[in-house]
């Protein structure tokens, strides 16, 4: 529209379409390599689809997002139409045993970390998103630094940064 044309939503869905198609072989050696990392992020959010056949706009879908925490790094996004186990599972298809998988503690991450043999690490941020609204439900009077929630949450900012001060150390030292 910006330079006197206009083109159509179907025509513009249609060319992403056939983008994806053409890029589906380098998206696969993205998704193998992905697989192959030694240490995997994955979370899952909701959105809203508005004209998917057989599904009324107000329901749920879900964009996984998986991302490696070591090696090259790569992002592969996914839909799902809903968030169950069997849904989640095809995502981990190929996973090398042993890998480390970190997650924000959803139950179907378990059984996948079970199945596939993986380490399965929980993320210190959604942990203390629960330990910030248990703060929250102490009456402002009543709060203290000896309070456990605020304890924590001071602990894990230490975690934050800690991390963030080591981010350009090697490997070797950061794990010290």
């Amino acid at each position: 529209r910006r330079f006197g044309g206009d083109i159509s939503s179907n025509t513009l869905a249609a060319s992403m379409v056939r983008v994806g198609l053409a890029t589906q072989p380098v998206i696969n050696l993205m998704r193998d390599a992905l697989l192959d990392a030694d240490v995997i992020y994955c979370d899952e959010t909701t959105f809203q689809v508005l004209k998917e056949e057989g599904r009324k706009p107000q329901t749920k879908s879900y964009l996984w997002a998986q991302m490696t925490g070591s090696g090259t790094p790569i992002r592969c996004f996914a839909y799902t139409a809903g968030r169950g186990a069997k849904l989640a599972d095809k995502l981990f298809t190929g996973i090398r045993k042993g890998a480390v998988l970190m997650t924000d503690g959803y139950e179907p991450y378990n059984g996948i970390a079970e199945q596939y043999q993986l380490v399965h690490l929980g993320c210190w941020a959604h942990a203390r998103r629960y330990l910030v609204k248990a703060e929250d439900n102490v009456p402002k009077a009543a709060r203290s630094s000896n309070l456990l929630a605020t304890r924590f949450i001071k602990l894990i900012g230490k975690l934050f940064a800690a991390e963030a001060h080591s981010e350009t150390w090697a490997a070797e030292r950061r794990q010290r």
